[in-house]
């Protein structure tokens, strides 16, 4: 296998999950919010955009990623603020693991500013922790600065009581193969069948039962053109 393969195998992961959010011009100025190590912001330059910037609370990792990538990275504690100053400037913001740190009466007002950084029609993407499977609650208690564990259906309101208009939302794909992984898939998809299962029976065809019950979900949301 080659180095570029080697590489890209690296993202398979972001590819199956995020390659159809993506602009379609390579000159769409992008921030990713919470960039940690930047390795989205990596995975964006091997595709070959150009206008990215990564921010982050933490300097050694705002560190890492100008000292690796060359792009432009800002340690940045109050990302509100930096938004305001940055009005409709992106046409596309990252917040992978993020949101849900925010309590309920921050929340909004995050997710608002977030919006007035974008451009009209540009698209936030929201990866969270989903609280739908039998394990969700377990999140809150694994790790402490976690406010906010979403379902589907909050993850949606919350978007939608921001101001987005929320394309689409789903449960995270994996890539990998083999046979153990086919027989994990198997039992995962016999497991959340008897969770559906639970819920109906618990809670009647309510139709805010979950119907998404992987790990991890996704959103893609927009700023409606002509909004204010």
């Amino acid at each position: 296998m080659n180095a570029d393969l080697i590489a890209a195998a690296r993202f398979d992961d972001l590819a199956v999950n995020y390659s159809d959010l993506l602009p379609g011009d390579r000159s769409a100025r992008i921030l990713d919010i919470g960039c940690g190590s930047g390795r989205f912001l990596e995975y964006l330059s091997g595709l070959g955009f150009t206008q990215l910037t990564g921010v982050d609370i933490d300097e050694g990792s705002i560190a890492g990623v100008r000292e690796k990538l060359g792009i432009r990275a800002e340690v940045i504690n109050d990302v509100a603020g930096f938004l305001n100053e940055e009005s409709e400037k992106y046409e596309l913001i990252i917040a992978k693991d993020v949101i849900y740190y925010f309590s309920n009466e921050t929340l909004i007002p995050y997710l608002k500013a977030i919006r007035t950084g974008l451009s009209p029609g540009g698209i936030l993407i929201v990866e969270v922790f989903n609280g739908a499977p039998m394990t969700g609650s377990y999140i809150k208690n694994k790790d402490y600065p976690i406010n906010f564990v979403f379902t589907e259906h909050s993850l949606r309101s919350a978007l939608q009581d921001a101001g987005f208009q929320v394309d689409k939302l789903f449960g995270t794909r994996s890539i990998r193969k083999g046979l153990k992984r086919g027989i994990f898939n198997l039992g995962q998809a016999i497991w959340q069948s008897c969770l559906k299962f639970i819920y109906l029976v618990e809670r009647g065809a309510d139709e805010q039962n979950p119907t998404i019950l992987t790990k991890t979900l996704i959103a893609a949301a927009s700023v409606p053109k002509g909004s204010g």
